[in-house]
């Protein structure tokens, strides 16, 4: 079903299906919290980084004298006109050679494991309808987690937060 929220449910040829669909979405949502399907978490760290060429060097402390990890980029492999460049991620980050500190950040989000679980029992009944409808609220619940993240580690002293949500 294509259309934006809430226009789509009064389109004339779809409002019909999206005004339902809606609906069990919110009834869905109502047993999600009261039942307590899900178990959200999200981590979110901050490490200290440089780029070496293409590649980021992730370091152990502030001290920057153990790598801790690389990750290795790639350049953009498109055809670029105006000499514009082809960028890699490591070109974000702050080149070693310069002496600057940075930093590079990462988070995982979930919404725990019994939303497989949940899904499953679904599918088992012959409800793919429930099962497709209980992943895609999972889903929508996951997007706000990073901001939420960020909102966390901005509380937290220091540009090494590391923060469980």
């Amino acid at each position: 079903m294509r259309g934006r929220y809430p226009a789509i449910l009064d389109d004339p040829k779809q409002g019909e299906a999206a005004r339902q669909l809606f609906d069990d979405a919110q009834a869905m949502l109502a047993r999600v919290v009261e039942e307590h399907w899900f178990d959200p978490k999200a981590v979110i760290g901050f490490w200290p980084a440089n780029s070496v060429g293409e590649d980021i060097h992730l370091y152990t402390g502030e001290s920057r004298a153990e790598t801790l990890a690389t990750f290795f980029t790639l350049r953009q492999q498109l055809l670029r006109r105006d000499g514009r460049p082809n960028l890699a991620l490591a070109d974000f980050i702050a080149p070693v050679e310069t002496g600057k500190a940075d930093y590079i950040g990462g988070f995982a989000v979930t919404s725990g494991a019994r939303e497989d679980k949940i899904s499953k029992r679904f599918a088992k009944a012959n409800d793919d309808y429930g099962s497709i409808l209980v992943k895609a609220l999972a889903d929508r619940l996951r997007k706000p987690s990073p901001s939420v993240c960020m909102s966390a580690c901005g509380a937290s002293s220091g540009p090494m937060c590391q923060t469980k949500v």
